[in-house]
């Protein structure tokens, strides 16, 4: 406990474009990783190694840090030449190289890039090697050990990717839908997006950071944090991989479409249009 609320205080991680660190320091780190490009990631890359590497991450709530910010935008940070998925390969590489058995965890959120080309990681492995750094295990229970009781590790995928109706050859998608409005179905176009969705073995069916949930006839989008800001990664719904139906454990009603809307009706094994195929697509 602190006297002061004026007083540092240790962090896990740090916001990308705001803070200070001793140069000799930083360099011997290694610098941000040059495989790091554009946008996304390099704050949790410099907080992981600066904590893994004997280094320490403190909040100074009475500091002045200037932040140049490049804004507003009306273009794409990313050059016509880019990767569009740099974001993604950006995470990917301080999670190859900083999160040992950690990293299946962050493939379970994001499976559709386990595929993309990371590239070559050689030199931050040597950096780790060199510096004699500590596990991920280590950061988990010692700087961030109070992160799980508000974010559990997440449970493995039973199905994910594009969930396509086998009738109408429609596919689910959360088509705009607000917090508290329904989602529906439509034109699979095979492009992730609105119509990649992931379905866990606890029985949470979410797409990105959003989880859907059933209100009688309808299925609902939702925070998947509860009115504390806890995530319970646990849910109603049940994928039956013989019957293809997924049918919630709350209304005892299963997914169906009549090739327009998304519904919850009485299950029928023999109704084609409560039955759905899973197809995983990868970038």
């Amino acid at each position: 406990m602190h006297k002061h609320y004026s007083e540092p205080y240790w962090s896990p991680t740090h916001a990308g474009g705001l803070l200070a660190i001793d140069k000799k320091w930083f360099f011997e780190l290694g610098g941000y990783d040059p495989g790091i490009k554009i946008w996304g990631g390099e704050q949790y890359e410099l907080s992981f190694k600066v904590w893994q590497c004997g280094g320490m991450v403190e909040w100074v709530p009475c500091s002045h840090v200037a932040h140049i910010y490049r804004g507003p935008r009306t273009e794409s940070v990313h050059p016509p030449d880019g990767n569009p998925h740099q974001t993604s390969i950006n995470h990917m590489r301080l999670a190859e190289t900083w999160m040992d058995e950690y990293k299946e965890y962050y493939y379970i959120r994001e499976p559709q890039i386990k595929r993309l080309d990371f590239g070559d990681i050689s030199e931050q492995l040597a950096i780790r090697e060199k510096l004699q750094c500590k596990s991920f295990k280590w950061f988990m229970e010692n700087i961030a050990y109070d992160l799980p009781k508000k974010f559990p590790l997440p449970p493995k995928n039973k199905v994910w990717g594009e969930c396509q109706n086998v009738q109408h050859k429609v596919c689910l998608d959360v088509r705009g839908a607000g917090f508290g409005q329904p989602i529906g179905v439509s034109g699979c176009h095979h492009q992730l997006g609105n119509q990649l969705f992931r379905l866990n073995v606890e029985g949470e069916l979410s797409s990105g950071e959003h989880c859907f949930v059933s209100d009688r006839s309808i299925v609902k989008k939702k925070f998947c944090l509860n009115y504390e800001g806890v995530w319970n990664p646990t849910g109603e719904w049940q994928y039956d991989l013989d019957k293809k139906t997924i049918k919630s454990s709350k209304e005892k009603t299963c997914l169906t479409t009549d090739g327009s809307n998304l519904k919850l009706e009485e299950c029928d094994d023999s109704n084609l249009s409560q039955k759905w195929d899973w197809k995983e697509i990868y970038y």
